[in-house]
């Protein structure tokens, strides 16, 4: 449990930083639209995530890995071929 919330912290972090890394990407309408996107994220992991015993910290951790990797492709594209806004959602 110790190296799950451990891993967990770290991808935490890594996911504060590719938010913060995106979003200096984008455009302000470009930048709502994100965090609405992100904010319907963190409300469905949360009660994905949630038991009757507390929180599954695995499942957080797997959940938050994932959006780790979206946010990173999100900037790939932004790099490569430009900010889709179709692609925020």
């Amino acid at each position: 449990m110790y190296c799950t919330n451990k891993l967990y912290a770290s991808a935490e972090a890594e996911l504060n930083k590719n938010y913060q890394l995106l979003r200096g990407k984008l455009s302000e309408n470009q930048k709502k639209i994100l965090k609405k996107s992100q904010l319907a994220w963190i409300h469905e992991r949360d009660a994905q995530c949630t038991t009757d015993t507390g929180i599954d910290v695995s499942c957080r951790l797997s959940t938050t890995q994932e959006r780790n990797n979206w946010l990173r492709e999100r900037l790939r594209e932004c790099v490569a071929i430009g900010c889709k806004t179709n692609m925020l959602n």
